[in-house]
């Protein structure tokens, strides 16, 4: 999977995005569109992500983390 930003998943559960989205009241969301060089491309790297399963935790730069990665990432899945 080729993301527009860096993410890591270790011990295949645990999830660390960096600034490939923020948490907002525990939902993801993309930064905003003044921040990002590439938002199009953000807005995939979202996508793709929601596509993961068996998340336990999701791990952001900025925002915290989530132990609900499925409900933080709902909006996001195809």
């Amino acid at each position: 999977m080729r993301l527009g930003h860096t993410a890591y998943i270790v011990d295949e559960e645990y999830l660390f995005t960096g600034n490939a989205l923020r948490l907002n009241k525990s939902v993801v969301k993309p930064f905003l569109r003044i921040i990002s060089l590439d938002f199009k491309k953000q807005l995939k790297s979202i996508e793709m992500l929601s596509q993961l399963d068996n998340i336990s935790i999701l791990f952001t730069a900025h925002n915290g983390f989530t132990t609900n990665f499925e409900k933080a990432i709902e909006n996001w899945k195809n």
